[in-house]
């Protein structure tokens, strides 16, 4: 009886320190720990705790295996539109990235080329009894000037936001969004018994 005493003792002591210790191995000490009260006869609520504290480590393992690289997602969304966003899982957002570039770059090339036309047009306008050229033509290549260089920056706003939408999203990965908002215990279990008598 005293050597059991004295197990328990020991054991009890140290399980404190096998929980701080957090290690990759901590699921089967424990485990190995919660067996060897078992076989001593303690079938106490210490047994319960390690349970618990199994599953606390399993828990904290997922929400790691969870956790995505801000860096990368950065990294990914910058070299590829809705690379980022592939990367943390958030598939439905990458054709709206890639459409939105897409209407972007077209409309640039589109109003750059009447640019192009209209500026070439107002060069020719140009002679020695007209110095100022067609004012029309000239109005017509400032307007798809501006019209396209607006473009360029819907273009750079798209591609920020992509990048900034993929570091938060990463940033997020670890944060556990559930309906169930109880401070219950993780392995705790609440019974309701309804009694009804006629």
């Amino acid at each position: 009886m005293g050597r059991k005493v004295a197990v328990f003792i020991l054991v009890t002591l140290l399980t404190p320190l096998g929980i701080q210790a957090q290690t990759s191995s901590q699921p089967k000490a424990d485990f190995a720990l919660m067996t060897l009260r078992q076989g001593l006869g303690f079938q106490s609520h210490l047994v319960d705790s390690s349970k618990s504290a199994i599953g606390q480590a399993v828990d904290t393992e997922a929400v790691r295996s969870k956790l995505k690289s801000p860096l990368i997602a950065v990294l990914l969304s910058a070299a590829i539109p809705g690379g980022g966003q592939i990367y943390n899982g958030s598939y439905w957002k990458v054709p709206i990235i890639i459409g939105a570039q897409a209407f972007f770059v077209s409309q640039w090339l589109s109003n750059n080329k009447s640019y192009e036309y209209y500026r070439t047009q107002y060069s020719n306008s140009i002679s020695s009894s007209s110095p100022y050229g067609n004012l029309n033509l000239m109005g017509l290549r400032d307007s798809y000037r501006d019209q396209r260089d607006s473009y360029a920056w819907y273009m750079a706003g798209v591609y920020l936001l992509s990048m900034v939408d993929a570091y938060v999203d990463a940033e997020l990965s670890g944060f556990e969004v559930s309906p169930n908002l109880s401070s219950t215990p993780a392995g705790t279990a609440v019974a309701l018994n309804l009694r009804v008598k006629f």
